[in-house]
């Protein structure tokens, strides 16, 4: 039997006009048809959202399901055993999923767990947003999330772990090209990895029929990962060798006309801050330069909660100058984009998976309201 839910407003995620009084028609999970109330088939189960507004499920395109997102998540993540990890990323996922986070993709866990709990979900044994998961992510010894990834030290060695983690199953792998923030000693500014050797990471990935993602600070990083051909640019943050930044638009240039996707990320802690730093002013110039920008919250590290996306948004709406049009986007239409999944999630359209959140306001007039979540529906059923 088909299904038709109701709402007061459709924000389809197109960038095309709000949508009054819609009727949105599901049938077995994915949406057939888009109209308004009249008309409308009279042997249909209806599920009446009144005066809420419908808008496409939202996708946290980086995130990690096994960090707890208190101030000492990390210190958490290394005192405990994989069993744990494995439960806490369960009950993640399900947090994530209420708060209308329809699809998740893992950007690094610990010993494969999100693979478990990928392989749990798509049996129906748990409540999930869908999953695209890296598994462990690639580092030099000492290097960045060393303390949950694999240490590879060359090509070859790049290779080696890679076609591990694709055997089994990862839908990326993701690789630390810089230092980061929550490994001390690690230096954000400078490279870990060459161009040759990112290069030959990439090809036998891409041989594989998987995608390479690139944890960059620095703008060496950057270069690096752009001129192997990488598919997204985790965090990309402009850091130049000694202090400041140097955005560079040359590079931005080999970045749009390669296609690379811009996976910028905003953490609890720049929220409450009230300051979004230089980064964010960065991706809204490469935005609006044609390159494709998702946005992301790096759910679960310290002080990031894994089902506050939303407020990665606010930030980039109020503190970084996005449009609210722009910010959603961000979290849907292009995120869908930067999966491969374009022809199925980010948009509530006729054919795609019949993924709906049902909150109170119009985003497209206050991003916030993106926070207000009623109902979440995934794949035609009620999930909130």
């Amino acid at each position: 039997m088909e299904k038709i839910f109701l709402g007061e407003l459709l924000v389809d995620g197109t960038g095309r006009d709000p949508l009054p009084k819609p009727a949105v028609i599901v049938r077995d999970g994915r949406i057939r048809e888009i109209r308004t109330r009249d008309g409308l088939p009279a042997k249909a189960e209806r599920v009446d959202f009144g005066g809420l507004t419908l808008v496409p499920g939202l996708i946290e395109s980086h995130g990690h399901l096994v960090f707890s997102g208190e101030p000492d998540a990390v210190e958490v993540l290394q005192r405990e055993d994989d069993w744990d990890l494995l439960l806490r990323a369960v009950h993640n996922a399900e947090r994530a999923l209420k708060a209308g986070i329809t699809a998740f993709r893992d950007c690094g866990d610990r010993g494969g767990v999100t693979l478990s709990l990928k392989k749990a979900a798509v049996q129906g044994l748990v409540s999930s947003p869908r999953l695209f998961v890296s598994g462990p992510p690639l580092t030099t010894t000492g290097g960045h999330l060393w303390f949950m990834g694999i240490s590879a030290d060359s090509g070859p060695e790049l290779i080696r772990a890679a076609r591990e983690l694709v055997r089994r199953g990862v839908d990326w792998v993701k690789v630390c090209v810089t230092g980061g923030g929550l490994t001390p000693g690690s230096n954000v500014r400078m490279a870990r990895y060459s161009a040759e050797e990112l290069s030959v990471l990439v090809r036998d990935v891409h041989r594989m029929g998987r995608r390479v993602s690139a944890h960059v600070h620095g703008t060496e990083g950057i270069r690096n990962a752009v001129l192997a051909g990488v598919d997204s640019l985790e965090h990309c943050s402009w850091m130049a060798e000694g202090e400041g930044f140097a955005f560079d638009e040359e590079l931005l240039e080999h970045i749009r006309g390669g296609g690379t996707f811009i996976c910028h990320t905003i953490a609890g802690k720049r929220e409450a801050s009230g300051n979004p730093g230089p980064p964010l002013c960065f991706q809204l110039r490469a935005l609006r330069s044609g390159v494709k920008v998702a946005l992301g919250s790096d759910a679960g590290i310290p002080n990031t909660p894994i089902d506050e996306l939303y407020k990665t948004l606010v930030v980039a709406v109020r503190l970084g100058g996005f449009t609210e049009e722009e910010a959603l986007a961000a979290v849907t239409r292009t995120a869908a984009e930067l999966l491969g999944l374009e022809g199925k999630l980010g948009t509530v359209e006729p054919g795609k998976y019949a993924d709906l959140v049902a909150v109170e306001g119009n985003p497209l007039e206050d991003i916030a309201a993106l926070g207000w979540v009623v109902h979440v529906v995934q794949g035609g059923h009620i999930v909130r």
